[in-house]
């Protein structure tokens, strides 16, 4: 008899029902982070650390929207598939590069943004009201 392979995935708790709650406006971010990123960042839309900045610059094409051949040449400039990532829009994928950078640089490894280095996160405060 063949045995059972012992599942690696974590268990994951149930999410709360504010948690849950779908996002005005068709976003994939949720309500209670949209709050936050309008008391961290200028544009609203954005966490407001140094790596989202760069980003922003670099991706941007001169109408605003995200340019497909500067995020893979971001992804390969960092030495990530981007590949992995292909059954999401655009948007989706800029967000999980953006984490995947930013997971990097807190554990000290190397990211570049067109060549030129992310030392550290900037600790985006929330402004005062």
């Amino acid at each position: 008899m063949a045995s059972k392979k012992k599942s690696t995935k974590k268990s994951r708790k149930p999410v709360s029902k504010k948690k849950a709650q779908k996002s005005e406006g068709g976003s994939i971010v949720r309500d209670p982070f949209k709050e936050r990123y309008k008391a961290l960042s200028s544009d609203k839309v954005s966490c407001g650390d140094t790596l989202c900045g760069m980003m922003a610059k670099f991706l941007h094409d001169e109408k605003g929207a995200v340019s497909p051949t500067a995020l893979a040449s971001l992804a390969k400039e960092n030495g990530i598939d981007l590949g992995r990532w292909s059954h999401l829009n655009i948007g989706q994928q800029r967000m999980n590069l953006g984490n995947v950078l930013r997971a990097r640089v807190r554990n000290g490894e190397k990211v570049t943004v067109g060549g030129k280095p992310v030392k550290k996160l900037a600790s985006a405060e929330p402004k005062a009201a």
